[in-house]
């Protein structure tokens, strides 16, 4: 509130209406000296008054004066208050405008904050339900590899809750034999800023699942963090699995083929040589075979195929392995073995193929031709002692003994 003094008091200065008053009075006792008491003249009672009446005279003047210049001070200093005063006013006023307009300026921002704080919250919200409705596993790692965030997917395909996984090292949730990889592929990580591996998750309850990771190195709240995205590849992995099966397994009887048998033999060849052991290789084929084919039909005869490797397999050491070639043929591989090794398998396949097979009510009955070849003794190439083999099978097929172990003179029948 701004507080004002009359026009007049400021336009009049006190001191000369003193001055003024105190001339007044010195005139009028002088016109009362000359004309009412009669004393004098005029003139002469203004210049020359009686010496006492002159000192109350100037006592009068005097004092007339002071309280002129007195009360102008007065009035001085109440301007200069007023002039502080409204000095003061127009500085809070200024103050006022300031704060309100900065008061203003905050509220503006403070609501402009609001709404983007709730439009992040909202985004924020939004993304939340996007990666939780993610088929993907999604796991955020701080740079010690430390689990800092999951997804919805992440956490049920494992069996854990939300809370079991956060603060949890990455390489715990990885399978055993997988730790120290996890640890280095991190490192490898963090360096190249992205990497791509397949692995295996270890779930709560002890089951493995197959994984496969895309992980990058991000910018997020001015720190590096690792953000991965898990796919469970376990039924692509059964699948490749199958198929790799299918391509090295006989799909009648699930004994490996030739492509097994002659990768293993080529192994089994090496290892000999190195650790100076024999190899032995039986070759097997089926009498009377073809005669229950024709007469109780191909559905008899793959019944009988099963049987027959289940009986072979059961015969062999677990370092063995048996192999269905194609047709009626069978193959045996016998590593780190002797000649002598080599025969007993032989009989022990002859002594088992012999019992009656039952097949669907129906007993029959086969009988079985084994050439038994040995590496190095008669070669160390497959082809040579496969075709070797199949010479002494025929030798055992003509002589009727049931097996006949490779010789040169076989050769020239």
């Amino acid at each position: 509130m701004r507080i004002t003094v009359p026009l007049s008091l400021k336009k009049i200065r006190l001191h000369w209406v003193g001055i003024g008053l105190g001339a007044i009075y010195w005139l009028i006792e002088s016109f009362m000296d000359a004309f009412v008491f009669g004393t004098g003249g005029l003139i002469e009672r203004i210049f020359t008054p009686d010496p006492n009446e002159a000192w109350m005279r100037i006592l009068v003047v005097s004092v007339l004066v002071i309280f002129g210049f007195y009360a102008q001070s007065l009035i001085d200093r109440r301007n200069r208050a007023e002039a502080e005063i409204i000095k003061l006013n127009e500085d809070l006023e200024r103050r006022v405008i300031e704060r309100t307009t900065q008061l203003d300026a905050a509220n503006r921002k403070l609501q402009i904050e609001i709404t983007d704080h709730r439009q992040v919250e909202e985004e924020l919200k939004f993304r939340s339900i996007l990666l939780d409705s993610a088929r993907d596993s999604i796991f955020v790692l701080d740079q010690q590899g430390r689990v800092i965030y999951v997804n919805e997917a992440a956490y049920k395909d494992r069996g854990f809750t939300k809370e079991e996984l956060i603060g949890k090292p990455i390489d715990e949730i990885d399978a055993p034999q997988y730790k120290e990889v996890v640890r280095q592929r991190l490192g490898q990580l963090l360096e190249t800023g992205s990497i791509r591996i397949e692995t295996e998750h270890l779930k709560k309850d002890g089951t493995l699942m197959d994984v496969e990771v895309n992980a990058r190195v991000i910018e997020f709240g001015g720190k590096k963090v690792i953000v991965g995205i898990l796919r469970d590849i376990s039924e692509r992995k059964q699948t490749e699995e199958k198929i790799r099966h299918m391509a090295y397994h006989d799909p009648l009887t699930d004994l490996p083929n030739r492509t097994l048998f002659y990768d293993r033999l080529q192994q089994a060849i090496i290892a000999g040589q190195r650790e100076k052991e024999a190899v032995a290789l039986l070759l097997l084929d089926l009498d009377r075979f073809k005669e229950i084919n024709d007469s109780f039909g191909h559905h008899y005869g793959d019944l009988l195929l099963k049987q027959l490797g289940s009986r072979i397999r059961d015969t062999l050491r677990e370092s063995d392995t048996v192999a269905r070639l194609g047709g009626d043929e069978f193959a045996v591989l016998l590593p780190r073995t002797t000649i002598e090794g080599a025969i007993l398998s032989a009989g022990k396949i002859i002594e088992v193929l012999e019992m009656p097979f039952t097949l669907e009510g129906e007993s029959l009955g086969i009988g079985v031709s084994i050439g038994v070849v040995l590496c190095p003794d008669h070669g160390n190439d497959f082809d040579l002692l496969l075709q070797r083999a199949d010479t002494a099978m025929y030798a055992a097929k003509h002589s009727g003994k049931g097996y006949a172990i490779y010789a040169p003179e076989q050769d020239q029948r």
